[in-house]
């Protein structure tokens, strides 16, 4: 909920269990952390749009402060950073958790390799090139996302309240957005593991990108889609036949 006092997030856990996130103007940045109190939440649930309902029985009460910032380098030697421990940023939009499994498939796979004696140092040294673009993409669009819901201009507040009233109107636009969120559309094309491409067709699919969730039949016609042979955790190999 958007509000002239500041922005009111509202997760539903279960039953009649809230996770309830207000923020507020920090005056000194240097000021200690504080917990908040249950009457402080409820002000905010009056002031910001959820008026009608009651917080009460708090099983954690605690202040977190935005921070932003990512590691240089993925990898110093036989050191690898994955997840937190590489890049932190503004919650908005749950990315942290998508980025930092992402980074740990990226990271595994070709660690397994390596050790299995088929993978090479330029394999290794990809994981770094590839997931510190995703991770400062990552902090720059929560970023932009944290400073467009937190405001305090009028004029850009009226802008935002009509633009997503409209945009998010339309399906199309929900799933560009999931699409973003859950990092479906990153893509590792400019790494120099994947070679060149010298095929003419630009607008194909290319190697680093993420395969689509291709759907086939198989046997008495049964439809099959890719997603659901990926999850298994073992290599899948796709031949494609075409009857002449």
């Amino acid at each position: 909920m958007w509000s002239r006092s500041g922005i009111l997030l509202l997760f539903r856990y279960g039953e009649n269990v809230w996770r309830i996130v207000a923020e507020e103007t920090l005056p000194d940045p240097e000021s200690p952390r504080r917990a908040p109190t249950l009457e402080e939440i409820q002000q905010h649930l009056d002031v910001r749009g959820a008026a009608n309902v009651r917080a009460s029985k708090p099983k954690w009460l605690a202040e977190f402060r935005v921070s932003e910032r990512k590691v240089e380098n993925y990898r110093s030697g036989r050191v690898f950073l994955a997840g937190d421990a590489a890049h932190v940023h503004s919650p908005a939009g749950g990315q942290g958790m998508n980025t930092g499994i992402q980074d740990a498939c990226n990271l595994a796979w070709k660690l397994a390799w390596v050790l299995r004696g088929f993978g090479s140092e330029q394999l290794l040294e990809s994981y770094s090139n590839e997931r510190s673009e995703v991770g400062a993409m990552v902090v720059r669009t929560t970023s932009h996302m944290t400073r467009i819901a937190t405001t305090e201009s009028r004029v850009l507040q009226s802008v935002r309240n009509a633009v997503a009233k409209i945009a998010l109107h339309f399906e199309w636009v929900q799933d560009k957005v999931m699409q973003r969120l859950a990092e479906y559309t990153v893509s590792y094309r400019g790494n120099l593991i994947n070679g060149i491409d010298s095929r003419r067709g630009k607008a194909r699919l290319k190697c680093g990108d993420r395969v689509p969730n291709i759907q086939w039949k198989y046997r008495s016609d049964r439809s099959q889609k890719l997603y659901q042979q990926l999850s298994g955790g073992v290599a899948v190999l796709l031949l494609s036949l075409i009857h002449i």
